[in-house]
């Protein structure tokens, strides 16, 4: 087995902070759809998510994942293919950057809509410009035309699709991730000092591209959404 810092080194792995740019766009996508659904559902592929604030009172949600991802706080552990959920049992189900960990992600919407009832609902987002994450369970990116298809061929309709984040999402999150992983590992060689600043830059560098995203991005959602170069594309769909 590698050791910690051998493992870092090849493959470093961010903490939130590398992502909390993807994350703001893909709150405001579910913050905006979520209250809107009613009756029983679930959130797949839960992990430490936890959206309940934004839910109306005409809803319940309880909370999958599967056992790898040692998911905390959860109501089911099962696999996404192969979901221990009776048959049309929901009224609505939230997926949001699950089905890129999922090596048979059509497998995965067959199973979402076997779950779900007629006219059930499906909030998904999924990542298009995000770097490498959850390694090494991260195995697809996806287009709209991507989703368009993959709608139609899992026995959905498309009630919203929109991209999610702009070029200054794209550009502030990149810098960032790069920054991460350029600093995250410090070599043992290095100074006292010297590894202190390293570890500073790693922790303060995304943050500061975080903050000058929030500066420099359009206040109106429109204008954002036709500015190109979504980091994830956030869709809401209708089992036929």
């Amino acid at each position: 087995m590698t050791s910690n810092a051998s493992s870092l080194k090849e493959n470093p792995l961010a903490p939130t902070y590398r992502y909390a740019i993807g994350n703001h766009v893909r709150k405001s996508f579910i913050q905006e759809w979520l209250p809107q659904m009613k009756g029983a559902g679930f959130n797949f592929g839960a992990g430490s998510s936890d959206w309940s604030e934004y839910l109306s009172p005409q809803a319940t949600m309880r909370r999958m994942d599967i056992d790898f991802l040692k998911a905390k706080h959860v109501d089911l552990i099962t696999d996404i293919q192969h979901a221990a959920i009776k048959s049309g049992s929901l009224d609505w189900i939230l997926c949001s950057e699950v089905i890129e960990h999922v090596l048979d992600f059509k497998k995965a919407l067959r199973e979402i809509g076997r779950c779900l009832k007629s006219s059930g609902k499906l909030i998904l987002t999924v990542p298009f410009a995000i770097p490498l994450h959850g390694e090494p369970y991260d195995y697809w990116r996806f287009t709209q035309h991507a989703l368009q298809a993959l709608a139609q061929e899992s026995g959905f309709k498309i009630i919203h699709l929109e991209g999610l984040g702009n070029f200054s999402a794209f550009y502030w999150q990149s810098l960032a991730a790069e920054y991460h992983r350029r600093f995250a590992w410090v070599p043992p060689g290095h100074s006292g000092l010297k590894r202190a600043i390293l570890k500073c830059l790693s922790l303060t560098v995304p943050l500061f591209c975080r903050f000058c995203f929030m500066m420099t991005s359009p206040q109106n959602k429109k204008k954002e959404q036709k500015s190109g170069q979504p980091l994830c594309w956030g869709v809401c769909l209708e089992k036929n």
